[in-house]
């Protein structure tokens, strides 16, 4: 007896692109400036707190699985959900360099942390999107992911090379106006 094979959906181009650039944008919001915020703390008198920054992210990551997937399941879509957390993240993110000053670090730091609980959902959110659009999840997801990867490095190398931001504000800015285009990309969904 011949085994049959199983006949995998095709993902049009179209969603193909949506998804590959949502993926793009959403790593660029992140990488436009966890990679160098490091060296803005240190120019803004804040070197002292530089190990709070960057465990917000990770702090995030772990708490927020257990009420955001609930959430998801229970509430919106994940499409919605992850517009929604966009904005706030975004939000946050462009209000932090009001209080990169060496008076207001804890500060600093805790508007970091609420962004990270915004934004850190979104990474699952973005896997559970692309895993119930894509037309075989198994073949085309690793394609979709490689995008996630080059928005990182894209951030990176606009950030330190084309504007040479490591040490200013403009890294929050420009992670803000990247978060406000992903949401624009879950919004297509």
């Amino acid at each position: 007896m011949i085994p049959r094979m199983s006949i995998s959906a095709k993902t049009p181009f179209r969603l193909f692109a949506t998804l590959s650039s949502m993926m793009f944008v959403l790593f660029f919001v992140w990488g436009a400036w966890f990679a160098s915020v490091g060296i803005f703390m240190t120019a803004a008198g804040m070197s002292d707190y530089i190990g709070w920054a960057y465990s917000t992210t990770p702090i995030a990551a772990i708490v927020t699985p257990f009420f955001m997937g609930v959430f998801a399941d229970r509430f919106m879509n994940a499409e919605r959900l992850q517009g929604i957390l966009l904005i706030v993240s975004g939000a946050c993110i462009a209000i932090a360099p009001k209080f990169a000053s060496s008076e207001t670090p804890v500060i600093f730091v805790g508007i970091l942390l609420l962004h990270a609980l915004c934004f850190m959902p979104t990474l699952g959110l973005s896997n559970t999107i692309c895993l119930k659009h894509l037309g075989d999840p198994e073949k085309d997801y690793p394609i979709v992911r490689v995008f996630a990867t080059l928005g990182w490095i894209a951030a990176g190398l606009l950030i330190s090379k084309v504007l040479k931001a490591d040490a200013t504000v403009m890294q929050f800015y420009v992670s803000a106006i990247a978060a406000g285009v992903a949401e624009g990309s879950a919004r297509k969904l």
